[in-house]
């Protein structure tokens, strides 16, 4: 039987965290009316407050706030308490992340060819987002937590 390791839930936990920062300083920009200063030269200003950065009427970076608070809680839990989560819990971690890579790309698509202007920060989060679902369906560990292989 293998040992859990928590090393894959430390890095998941770091890129939620990351995220967070990311979703933080665009809603914080965005609260206190600064504008939003691409490092990369492109237009976040007309992304940010395009008619797509609202979702059901919830700001965009609101969401992954709560997207990347929730993940970075998960994996936290996941590290203190490997063998205390049921499987089902385990794949809601599989679930939200599927869902948050899905919208992510839905949003990047929106950025390339609808609005036709990109945001580096909402792809970084966007990045963060894709890079959280591939390590959670590649992960041995979920597969042991999970089945005890």
């Amino acid at each position: 039987m293998n040992q859990y390791t928590p090393f894959t839930d430390v890095f998941l936990m770091f890129i939620a965290f990351s995220g967070f920062l990311v979703a933080f300083f665009i809603f914080q920009e965005k609260k206190l009316k600064r504008p939003l200063v691409c490092p990369l030269k492109a237009n976040c200003e007309l992304v940010i407050h395009s008619d797509y950065s609202h979702f059901f009427g919830i700001p965009v970076e609101v969401l992954g706030m709560i997207y990347y608070a929730l993940t970075a809680l998960l994996h936290a839990g996941l590290i203190l308490y490997p063998l205390s989560f049921p499987a089902e819990f385990i794949s809601f971690t599989v679930a939200i992340s599927l869902v948050s890579f899905l919208f992510s790309l839905y949003l990047v698509y929106i950025q390339i060819f609808v609005i036709r202007q990109w945001c580096s920060w909402c792809m970084c989060s966007a990045l963060f987002s894709i890079i959280i679902f591939i390590t959670t369906i590649i992960n041995p560990e979920f597969y042991i937590k999970i089945w005890g292989l």
